[in-house]
């Protein structure tokens, strides 16, 4: 293998492609080599030249470049040789490079292709064209990070949290379905009826941990992509008023505590769709249920200020500290050795998000004891 690079060469890199400056040149032209190079600088990049193929895999051991642009036809090693050495190392086949060559036979650049390289640029070539390319492959591989980074998350969370959450919901659904098995000869049926409708409540508490979970893990990949992200905006709610009212009625009986909702909206549309705002407006109130008492009243009410919409649900619950609120994110749940939780806290992170995808704020205002107010702020048509 031509290559050895250290081990830290595997951390990843920014996701900001204005982060990532440095670009290795390699060709045996030195002008052409000079021209490149006041090219990327008078762009803001970094670069370092190596005047062969030789050189260019040193210098790759050393500078270890966010990208290279490589000539293919150089004496002893050629591009093609740079490439192969570059794509046959796990720690560094992700490192884009572009071919600059005057070679345009179909035969050479399906090589090119089929080791792996990137891009081709054709000499001549004008600045604008190679600037281009280059900005293409690092915006590319920003994205690439961005995937990964969201990735490593989602494992580390899995390695931690998921499996604690599981095995509170199975540990209910196996226990009773264990009781049932070692009395149902003699158990009475008000009781049997108890033991059923808690491994039901336990099945509600499972579907909801895996879809929370896999919308959690679905926001976080499209939060790299900006294509997905504006597919997503490209929706209109209309009658938001129906579509919270509905929401929060739902909610409400699922904890029996319809008559504690108290709604004050107003008829506007919204540049999101149903689904979604279901989705915030549902997790937001579960919260302000789930954490209040029944015969104390959770409120949403909407007010605008120009063309800001700002729809506040409040509840007189349990209340957060503000450490408590800076720490909401994925997985975490708060005073789990005090209060029992239902679910992996994931409800609001999933609204937070959320709304910032559809380029909303959420803010959060809460005292201990005393109670939250939650407030989803929007634009509205």
């Amino acid at each position: 293998m031509l290559l050895a690079l250290p081990d830290r060469w595997g951390e990843n890199l920014p996701a900001k492609v204005m982060i990532v400056t440095e670009i290795l040149v390699i060709d045996d032209d030195p002008n052409l080599c000079r021209l490149i190079t006041d090219i990327l600088r008078l762009s803001g990049f970094e670069t370092v030249i190596a005047t062969n193929g030789k050189d260019g895999l040193e210098k790759l051991v050393e500078q270890r470049p966010d990208l290279v642009l490589c000539d293919v036809d150089m004496p002893g090693v050629s591009g093609f040789d740079v490439l192969e050495a570059l794509r046959g190392d796990p720690r560094t086949e992700a490192i884009p490079l572009l071919f600059v060559t005057a070679r345009q036979e179909r035969d050479a650049m399906r090589r090119g292709m089929e080791l792996g390289a990137d891009d081709y640029v054709t000499k001549p070539f004008a600045p604008a064209e190679l600037l281009a390319a280059v900005n293409t492959q690092l915006k590319k591989q920003a994205t690439a990070n961005k995937y990964e980074t969201a990735l490593r998350q989602m494992r580390r969370n899995i390695v931690y949290a998921l499996p604690h959450e599981l095995r509170t919901t199975l540990f209910g659904i196996s226990g009773y379905a264990q009781l049932i098995k070692m009395d149902y000869e003699t158990i009475e049926r008000e009781m049997l009826g108890d033991y059923a409708d808690k491994i039901l409540i336990a099945g509600e508490r499972l579907e909801r941990l895996i879809e929370n979970f896999l919308v959690y893990a679905q926001l976080e990949l499209i939060s790299g992509d900006e294509q997905q992200v504006e597919e997503l905006r490209g929706h209109i709610a209309g009658h938001v008023d129906n579509v919270v009212q509905t929401e929060m009625q739902k909610v409400a009986g699922k904890y029996g505590r319809k008559a504690d909702v108290q709604c004050e909206l107003l008829d506007l549309a919204l540049q999101i769709s149903e689904k979604n705002l279901r989705k915030i407006v549902g997790e937001v109130a579960d919260n302000a249920f789930k954490f209040s008492n029944a015969g104390t009243p959770v409120e949403a009410r909407m007010d605008t200020d120009g063309n800001l919409l700002r729809l506040t649900i409040r509840d007189s619950g349990r209340g957060m500290s503000t450490e408590q609120i800076e720490r909401i994110g994925a997985f975490m749940q708060f005073d789990r050795m005090l209060h029992e939780q239902q679910g992996m806290g994931l409800g609001l992170s999933i609204a937070k998000r959320l709304t910032e995808l559809h380029q909303g704020q959420m803010v959060i205002e809460s005292q201990p004891g005393v109670g939250t107010a939650i407030q989803i702020v929007f634009q509205y048509q």
